[in-house]
């Protein structure tokens, strides 16, 4: 069986079929003959080119004996063809061949283990006696034949079929013996074009019948489609060449050439966030306000997009769901010069406060939350943030927070997780009256970029071990601190020499 991909038009296909009887005792000595000089019956067959068989013609003669439209169309097509004693004939794919129902044997060695195998598994008791047997449920027989016929099931595949009737008639009855000289199938999606068996090249292939007197048959499969001339072929590949760098520039025109690239020893990390939707709070038309904590050895190119403000959004269901659908990027620079990697790297984070604003002009704090950026690894990570609110201990409060609203009542927003000046070992939020409030939701996609990447290409089993990234891109630290390391020891030994030089 050969796979071919072919973008030409299917339709240009022809096959050239040479067929003849060899004698028994020399059919070795023939494979050795050149083909051009056999001598028998050769055809010249195009792509689904219906030819029929002795049998067929006999049969689609009779007007009785079609029923269908494709059969009354056969029976056209056969009262105009002049009676010859061709054996090379055609199914197509609308014959709906099937090797079992017509009862057809394969010359193929590879076929006929598959059906010796079938054979052997549906008809043969092993040694405790189990046989396989038809249900009404599932026919096991049935499924396995569709599979060997079919051995692509994600494919469309067209069927054609080069057949030889070799035959012979008793008396004035015709006894059909119909062989599978070639299976052809196409599938126009994937250009995809099976031959089976494989054009041949240079010994022939064999049938062979058994009966009172052996007969052996050899034919060729050729491959007689017309050729492209050479000036027209050059003229096709001139014009892909050109729609090729055509499509080459109108995708640098896109992208460009000069990309940003980071400082060597450096991480960009690109954080492209959405804020979802907010939900659960106490009043409406709600806004967030969000910004972002840089720790040490991480930097910001544009600090302005470290904070920002959504639309207000109004919400009007039962568990007060507003939409923001608000989406900002970011792009975090992280050093890896100075740190020998020895050290826990601190990772950002981002903090919200939803605030509300009445009709009145009144507006509140909802709810605080925050979030660690999922910087170590790229990718896409999606979280429902639950939010709380400080309760101040009082009437005082409460009624301030009616009557004229209690936003920007927090100094600190990054009080909810560790504060931004907070260097002690414990921290104590013990006595803090807070209470529960709503939720958001926020989207994040991650994307690196370092000039790490493109140093060393990583195998496959490196790419999927789940380490931290960044203790990768700390290796080129790590080597920069041994060669400084390495220079200090050789400048210390330079003196020593120096000195016992003087001594």
């Amino acid at each position: 069986m050969a796979i071919y991909r072919s973008s030409d038009d299917i339709n240009n296909l022809r096959i050239r079929v040479k067929i003849r009887e060899v004698p028994d005792e020399s059919a070795h000595d023939e494979a050795k003959e050149v083909n051009e000089d056999i001598d028998g019956e050769t055809k010249m067959i195009d792509w689904q080119q219906k030819i029929y068989g002795k049998f067929e013609r006999e049969f689609y003669k009779d007007k009785k004996n079609c029923v269908t439209d494709l059969e009354k169309r056969y029976h056209q097509d056969v009262v105009n063809l002049i009676q010859n004693d061709d054996v090379l004939f055609t199914y197509v794919n609308e014959d709906e061949f099937s090797l079992v129902a017509e009862g057809c044997v394969s010359n193929s060695k590879i076929i006929t283990e598959l059906h010796k195998q079938v054979n052997n598994v549906l008809f043969m008791e092993d040694e405790q006696e189990f046989v396989f047997k038809n249900t009404d449920v599932f026919d096991f027989k049935e499924s396995l034949i569709h599979s060997l016929k079919n051995p692509f099931g994600s494919y469309n595949f067209e069927t054609m079929h080069i057949m030889a009737d070799l035959g012979e008639y008793v008396g004035d009855t015709w006894l059909k013996a119909e062989y599978i000289l070639c299976t052809i199938k196409y599938d126009r999606t994937q250009k995809l074009f099976i031959v089976f068996p494989d054009f041949t090249s240079f010994e022939p292939y064999y049938i062979q019948i058994q009966g009172d007197v052996r007969r052996i048959f050899q034919y060729y499969i050729e491959n007689a489609s017309e050729t492209v001339p050479i000036d027209a072929l050059l003229k096709e590949n001139e014009i892909v060449n050109k729609i090729a760098a055509y499509q080459a520039k109108l995708k640098l025109q896109k992208t460009g050439i000069n990309f940003d690239l980071p400082s060597k020893n450096k991480l960009n990390v690109y954080l492209f966030i959405e804020l979802l939707t907010a939900r659960k709070f106490e009043y409406n038309d709600i806004y967030v306000q969000y910004f972002i904590d840089l720790p040490k050895d991480w930097f910001c190119k544009d600090p302005s997009t470290l904070k920002g403000t959504t639309q207000t959004s109004h919400s009007s269901s039962d568990d007060n769901l507003s939409y923001l659908g608000f989406p900002f990027e970011i792009c975090l620079e992280y050093n890896i010069q100075d740190p020998a990697g020895t050290h826990l790297i601190k990772t950002p984070c981002i903090y919200f406060e939803v605030i509300s604003k009445d009709s009145w002009d009144r507006f509140r704090t909802e709810g605080l939350t925050y979030t660690i950026l999922p910087v170590a690894r790229p990718g896409s990570y999606r979280y429902n943030l639950h939010c709380l609110r400080i309760c101040p201990k009082g009437p005082y409060s409460n009624l301030r927070r009616f009557f004229i609203g209690d936003c920007s009542s927090y100094n600190d927003i990054t009080w909810t997780s560790v504060p931004e000046q907070f260097d002690s070992k414990v921290i104590n939020k013990y006595g803090t009256d807070t209470v529960g409030t709503g939720e958001i939701s926020i989207h994040i996609n991650v994307v690196h970029q370092s000039q790490n990447f493109m140093a060393d290409t990583r195998d496959e089993a490196s790419c999927k071990h789940d380490k931290f990234i960044l203790e990768n891109l700390n290796k080129s630290s790590l080597i920069k601190s041994i060669e400084q390391v390495v220079e200090a020891f050789k400048i210390a030994k330079r003196k020593m020499i120096e000195v016992r030089k003087n001594v």
